[in-house]
């Protein structure tokens, strides 16, 4: 799970580092999905961004420049093994714009990848800075929460390993009513 940039590496992690399955679900709030698609209609703002981590400027075009953009981006690396994804985003997000979430969201779909988008009417960027945006902050965490241990068959708490630089956690939880919440190998891949 992570916010901005950090929910653009969670779906990148989940969806091209996940051969052994380990990543069961992923979560991106207001995270980027198509570096192509944000800098084309953006150039002013993300190229100055961009250009230094990828190492080529969209513009002017080169197919170089194209396909390095489209290989750094989840709409471009998901498939239909991809795990299934939540995605929160304000409507009024001037930084990442909401077509970032909504497409992904509509190709997961056509992959038939499991997923759900929560949108957040008058909110911005970020929803958590202010008193009046603490439902919306209890909403996310119980919507995160919930999606996730409902996509999650099985596991046993014992700790917490951070041997290969993520965070795996495995275990077993007890929650309300006696249930019993099973969970294993679940990284934390962006915070």
């Amino acid at each position: 799970t992570g916010h901005s940039a950090g929910g653009h590496l969670a779906m990148s992690y989940a969806y091209t580092r996940n051969s052994s399955g380990k990543v069961k679900a992923v979560g991106s709030l207001a995270g980027p999905a198509n570096l192509f698609s944000m800098s084309y209609y953006n150039f002013n703002i993300y190229n100055l961004i961009l250009q230094p981590y990828l190492g080529a400027p969209l513009f002017p075009a080169s197919q170089t420049a194209t396909q390095r953009y489209q290989d750094c981006s989840p709409y471009y690396q998901a498939t239909a093994s991809a795990p299934p994804t939540i995605f929160f985003h304000g409507e009024l997000d001037p930084v990442v714009y909401t077509d970032q979430s909504n497409s992904m969201y509509a190709k997961l779909g056509t992959l038939g990848v499991a997923r759900k988008i929560i949108m957040y009417p008058l909110t911005f960027h970020d929803w958590w800075t202010n008193g009046t945006k603490t439902a919306n902050t209890k909403k996310t965490s119980y919507t995160l929460s919930a999606f996730f241990f409902s996509t999650i068959k099985s596991i046993y708490v014992h700790g917490l390993d951070t041997s290969n630089g993520s965070l795996r956690i495995s275990g077993e939880v007890k929650r309300q009513h006696n249930r019993t919440l099973s969970f294993s190998n679940v990284y934390v891949v962006a915070v």
